[in-house]
């Protein structure tokens, strides 16, 4: 990658500014949710969490499914706003909480199934729709009006892919729906799905469209539970014993999570006599703090499943490594303990970071040689001397 020295630049936060940003660098940025900030609810169990599957959202709601085998009563899609707070009871009819039932799609049940996966949500022509995995006996994809949680179709996906239907996940850019096997995923299946007569009201259909290989040699996942596209569809997040995150030009492996240290941390205890299991994911931009104790872009689910009661950690993380000039005390690169000077965040930051700069002046030589994003924070940031 070519290497750019900036001497001297002016950052000015404006919306004018950021939006030709993105234009222009539209094709070579992509978003790197990597910085892990905490896990919110922490060791809890509010309701949605036992045999918790996996998440995903709309503009205000998150949609979080829950199978447990020989309860029907929490085999179940969850519809909770973004406004609740996670780790309060969760009850149904309360608090704008919703809750339906695998009990309550008879065609569903007719066909044997009971488990609900990770799901994903995709909006065509002004409407949600809410793709959930299905399985037992057989497996595939049911589709949900995300306003009413009405099924509108399902469609069996055994013929064409081994080892169950645990996850899917559908790619902004062009509606195909992507989906793999539980164990030993050397591929995933790419589908595609007939979003315009599924919207006028036609029966769901799913074409395979071909085996979409890892661009890593010999690379295989195991327990596959979730996966997400970024907003922008170039890069794919997949849990499977930590999260993999890929570029989807090449499907080459471009981040791996680590257990229990560094930046992108996902720790878990997956054997005696902890069980920990990681389920589904969703990225869901939440710095706004609309999300009560929930921050940062990337949300993954951890579930506690010892032979005592389920416990849930639903945990997060952000793109953006801060820098104030003005911080004396210690320096991590979040909001409350920023960096002081923008060549330490670089040092810490990854392809696809933001790197938000206080208003200031910053004396600095900076050399670029990753793809980061430098934005303005309160005013005018100088770098340079």
């Amino acid at each position: 990658m070519k290497r750019t020295a900036i001497h001297t630049i002016c950052i000015a936060l404006t919306a004018s500014l950021a939006g030709v940003l993105s234009t222009a660098h539209a094709l070579e940025e992509y978003e790197g949710y990597y910085f892990y900030i905490g896990d919110y609810p922490y060791d809890a169990n509010p309701g949605w969490h036992e045999d918790v599957q996996g998440v995903t959202h709309d503009d205000d709601y998150w949609f979080i499914t829950q199978s447990v085998e020989d309860d029907p009563g929490r085999q179940a899609i969850w519809k909770i706003p973004v406004g609740f707070a996670l780790a309060s009871a969760a009850v149904p009819g309360i608090n704008g909480v919703r809750r339906v039932l695998m009990i309550d799609y008879p065609a569903l049940v007719a066909q044997g199934y009971w488990h609900f996966g990770d799901p994903s949500y995709y909006r065509f022509e002004g409407q949600g729709y809410l793709i959930v995995p299905v399985e037992f006996e057989c497996w595939g994809i049911a589709i949900f009006n995300a306003d009413t949680l009405a099924l509108i179709g399902s469609a069996p996906l055994c013929t064409y892919q081994t080892g169950g239907v645990p996850w899917c996940a559908v790619d902004p850019r062009n509606g195909l729906l992507y989906s793999s096997g539980y164990s030993a995923a050397v591929w995933m299946n790419e589908y595609q799905v007939n979003w315009s007569e599924l919207h006028q009201g036609q029966a769901l259909e799913l074409n395979h469209m071909r085996r979409v290989y890892w661009g890593d040699l010999n690379l295989i996942l195991s327990h596959v539970q979730g996966g997400v596209f970024s907003p922008s569809g170039e890069l794919l997040y997949i849990v499977a014993d930590g999260i993999h995150v890929f570029e989807t030009e090449t499907w080459r492996r471009i981040k791996q999570s680590t257990n229990g240290s560094g930046v992108f941390n996902y720790e878990f205890s997956p054997g005696f006599s902890e069980y920990e299991e990681p389920e589904g994911l969703t990225i869901w931009d939440l710095e706004d703090g609309r999300a009560p104790d929930v921050w940062g872009e990337l949300h993954v689910l951890l579930l506690d499943n010892d032979v005592s009661a389920d416990e849930i950690y639903f945990k997060h993380y952000r793109r953006s490594i801060f820098v104030d000039a003005a911080n004396t005390g210690l320096q991590t690169g979040d909001p409350a303990h920023p960096f002081r000077t923008v060549v330490m965040a670089h040092y810490f930051a990854w392809d696809g970071a933001r790197i938000s700069i206080k208003a200031g002046h910053y004396p600095e030589t900076l050399t670029l040689d990753k793809r980061v994003q430098l934005v303005a924070r309160g005013g005018t940031a100088v770098i340079g001397e």
